[in-house]
C-alpha cells in the first residue's frame, strides 16, 4: 500500500478531459429516414422528437414518468381504432446523451402501410398537443407509483459486492451520486402528492 501511494502521490494530478461527445448536437430540422431491412419480417414507422432539457431534478423525472405511463395507457386503448394497416401504436422515451432524450411514436405496418402509419402518427401527435392526457390514466398512473414507492422505502436493499461496484461505478461515471432504491421511494412518495395533473 505504501508503495502504491509512493507511486500515485509522485504524479501530477491530471485534467479530466470534456466529455462533450456524450451530448449529441440537436438542429432545429424535420429528418426523414427510410430504413429497410430485407432480412426482418417487421415494419415501423416512426416518429421520433429529441430535446434537451438539461439536468433535470427527481420531481421532474417523476412528472415525466407519470406522462410516459398514462400516455402509454391511452396508445393501448386506442388500438381498436388503428386501421388494419397499423398492428401497433407505443410510445417511448429515452436518454440519448446525459441530458438529452428523445420521445418517439412507434406504429408496427404491414409492408405496405407506411403512408397510411405516418399519418396515424401525425394524427397522434396533433390530437396529443391539443387534449393531453386524461386525468383517469394519470391518477391511476400515480397510484401504481405510489405502490411500487412504498415497497421500495420499505425493502433494504441486498446486492452482491460486484452488483454494487457496478451500480456506483456507473453513476459515478455520469457525475451522478448515488442513492438507494429506499431512499428514492422515500422521495417519490414526498413529492407525488404535490405533482398535479396540469403539470403532468
Amino acid at each position: 500500500a505504501a508503495a502504491s501511494r509512493r507511486n500515485v502521490a509522485a504524479r501530477p494530478a491530471a485534467v479530466r478531459p470534456a466529455r462533450d461527445y456524450y451530448e449529441p448536437t440537436l438542429q432545429p430540422q424535420l429528418t426523414v429516414v427510410r430504413l429497410q431491412d430485407s432480412q426482418s419480417g417487421s415494419s415501423q414507422a416512426s416518429l421520433v422528437l429529441r430535446f434537451n432539457p438539461g439536468q433535470t431534478t427527481l420531481r421532474e423525472r417523476l412528472t415525466s414518468q407519470i406522462a410516459l405511463s398514462a400516455y402509454s395507457r391511452q396508445m393501448r386503448r386506442q388500438k381498436s381504432e388503428l386501421p388494419v394497416e397499423v398492428s401497433s401504436l407505443v410510445v417511448r422515451k429515452s436518454d440519448i446523451g446525459k441530458t438529452t432524450q428523445a420521445l418517439g411514436l412507434f406504429a408496427d405496418v404491414m409492408p405496405d402501410g407506411h403512408a397510411v402509419a405516418l399519418t396515424v402518427l401525425l394524427r397522434e401527435q396533433e390530437r396529443m398537443r391539443r387534449y393531453g392526457l386524461s386525468y383517469v390514466d394519470i391518477a391511476a398512473v400515480k397510484e401504481d407509483i405510489r405502490d411500487v414507492a412504498g415497497r421500495m422505502a420499505q425493502k433494504e436493499e441486498q446486492r452482491e459486492f460486484a452488483e454494487w461496484v457496478q451500480k456506483v461505478s456507473t453513476d459515478w461515471a455520469q457525475d451522478r451520486p448515488y442513492t438507494g432504491s429506499q431512499q428514492r421511494g422515500r422521495e417519490a412518495l414526498a413529492l407525488l402528492d404535490s405533482i398535479d395533473n396540469q403539470q403532468v
